[in-house]
């Protein structure tokens, strides 16, 4: 499904018209990014696809483009931890047992995993976000945020940086990542979902709404199982939906949570970003 006010980029793929259109979209973003308020935020959302895979394939070659799961023996009672999207396509899936993994892929190689390695390649991934912005927070293993608002000027367009920092740290670590742009971290999120895999994806700065109204509202940060049950029992499948019910009726119906959805709706995204780490005075990478 395609999404307005949307820029996507990938480096490969069956969308090969969405490779020709990159350096156009390059051209527009930085021009339209020097036209921005300097106080307008511009968030990047950077998720390692398939982490724990990849990891293994950075540091095996031959395993790249082979259906990897990570997970130990297939013959144990293991659970499946991670799986390279050449898996993923063979129908194995993260939280399956590893004998179950094995029959819907009979050919996929199956490995332990290496902590260390895992631990090595994010902090080899920080250090690179960190030469763009000393704002960064690391959410998870394979998760994190970048500020650059107040830096466009200096750096570029925030699109044209997400691009460059996926290249770079696909050179110099063999990770592949995808990136999503907005103008919060929330939105930013949402953007690299589109983006996956290996991908970059922006919402546009003042088109929020227009990129929210038609999004299925289980994709919403804070739409659980729960929630989304209840919001399907009123007929509200889309965010645009959503954001037709009042404060008032949300907050009775979910407590705080509703007054949370409502600002989302709506596109409103003021969450910081939380700085996670820095390099000290000897260039050790410390964690706050």
């Amino acid at each position: 499904r395609s999404y307005p006010a949307t820029y996507l980029a990938h480096p490969r793929g069956p969308a090969s018209h969405i490779c020709s259109c990159s350096v156009r979209v390059h051209i527009m973003m930085a021009h339209r990014d020097e036209r921005l308020d300097p106080h307008t935020r511009r968030i990047l959302h950077l998720d390692v696809d398939a982490f724990l895979a990849s990891v293994e394939q950075a540091l095996h070659p031959e395993l790249r483009d082979r259906p990897v799961v990570v997970g130990g023996s297939p013959t144990s009672r293991n659970l499946v931890m991670s799986c390279s999207y050449a898996a993923r396509r063979r129908g194995v899936r993260p939280g399956m047992f590893a004998s179950q993994a094995a029959r819907h892929c009979p050919e996929a190689v199956f490995v332990p995993g290496d902590s260390k390695a895992a631990n090595q390649k994010r902090e080899e991934i920080v250090r690179l976000l960190l030469d763009v912005s000393p704002r960064i927070q690391v959410t998870s293993i394979d998760d994190f945020l970048v500020d650059l608002t107040g830096s466009t000027r200096l750096l570029g367009c925030a699109f044209t940086v997400a691009e460059r920092l996926r290249a770079r740290i696909w050179e110099q670590t063999h990770m592949p990542v995808t990136v999503g742009v907005g103008t919060g971290p929330i939105l930013a999120r949402l953007a690299g979902k589109l983006g996956k895999p290996g991908g970059v994806a922006e919402i546009l700065p003042g088109h929020e709404r227009a990129f929210l109204t038609c999004l299925p509202v289980r994709h919403l940060p804070g739409v659980g199982h729960k929630v989304g049950h209840a919001l399907q029992r009123f007929s509200i499948r889309t965010v645009g939906e959503l954001a037709l019910v009042s404060r008032e009726v949300l907050f009775a119906s979910f407590g705080p949570i509703g007054l949370t959805l409502h600002d989302r709706a709506h596109g409103r995204d003021d969450d910081p970003v939380q700085i996670s780490h820095h390099l000290n005075a000897v260039g050790e990478l410390v964690a706050r």
